[in-house]
């Protein structure tokens, strides 16, 4: 069953009279206990999407449908509810250090009213040990735990609101790479036992192969890619999403990512592929006008040599 469905999403940001188009037109689905990542470098639009669909942001046009109700009607922003939670990159941020991680987790739960107020403590105090923090943290003040500890805080905070489906916008990016580890045996782990559903922002490659049941590889505002995530990893169909895989995944003979590179300089196309400029396989047609997918199956390409 869809748990949520993106239609024609668009943003565009002004700086200076100068428009930039950050996301053009995205279509995606998340079904309930899947994980969905959306990978690609900085600044190609994936925590914009992120953003747009947990309501911090509003988009210039297109819908977003979440347990089969839009959600972005009307004008003003409006929260979703408790059902869609959001953990970001530097929870902290989103942390007052002065409040105890037992206050800092009962605040979203208690806002929504969810438990009495006999049971929220308790139940509060059991996410924190669930998500593999210690009983005695609840009383520490949030502003001394460590960067991998304060995400395991604020993933608490978020399941004590019982969450259908959780954002996690470059929850891990952040981290070392042990804690990295943990942090992703954790949400495997909420996706096992809670049926969690995921949309899971990353620039990290490996991080998505770990946790990710279906990938859409992002460029330039665009999905350029979508399909399962195994399937992409191990024959990645668009020039940039093998691109992508080089710089991470340098393997060679069968079956590697060869590093391919763009064998003359090419200016931008306004019109046609926005990848037109960097890509080692570009041709005149590439230039012409915007592509169409090209669908094989449940995997879709943004590129007009097909899959």
């Amino acid at each position: 069953m869809k748990l949520l469905e993106v239609r024609g999403l668009e943003k565009s940001f002004t700086d200076r009279k100068r428009v930039f188009r950050a996301v053009k037109g995205i279509d995606l689905t998340l079904s309930e206990g899947e994980c969905l990542g959306i990978a690609g470098e900085s600044g190609c639009g994936k925590s914009t999407i992120a953003n747009m669909v947990a309501r911090l942001l509003k988009e210039d046009k297109g819908e977003i449908f979440f347990e089969g109700r839009k959600i972005n009607e009307g004008k003003k922003l409006t929260c979703v509810g408790r059902r869609l939670q959001m953990v970001f990159q530097s929870p902290k941020d989103s942390f007052d250090p002065r409040y105890s991680v037992l206050r800092s987790v009962m605040m979203g739960a208690d806002s929504y009213h969810i438990y009495a107020k006999e049971d929220l403590e308790k139940r509060a105090r059991e996410m924190i040990e669930y998500v593999g923090l210690k009983a005695s943290y609840a009383d520490k003040p949030v502003g001394r735990l460590s960067g991998g500890e304060c995400q395991r805080a604020a993933i608490a905070r978020a399941l004590l609101c019982e969450p259908k489906m959780i954002i996690f916008d470059e929850a891990t990016s952040a981290l070392d790479v042990s804690i990295q580890a943990q942090i992703l045996q954790l949400m495997k782990r909420l996706k096992e036992e809670r049926g969690v559903a995921f949309l899971f922002i990353t620039h990290d490659l490996a991080a998505a192969s770990s946790i990710c049941d279906r990938l859409a590889v992002m460029y330039a505002g665009r999905i350029v890619e979508t399909g399962r995530t195994k399937e992409i990893l191990k024959k990645p169909a668009h020039p940039y999403t093998r691109q992508l895989l080089s710089a991470v995944l340098p393997l060679k003979t069968d079956g590697s990512y060869e590093l391919l590179l763009v064998q003359k300089y090419r200016e931008p196309c306004e019109a046609g592929c926005d990848y037109y400029a960097s890509c080692p396989k570009a041709e005149d047609a590439c230039r012409e006008n915007v592509l169409e997918y090209e669908t094989c199956g449940q995997r879709q390409v943004l590129c007009r040599r097909g899959i």
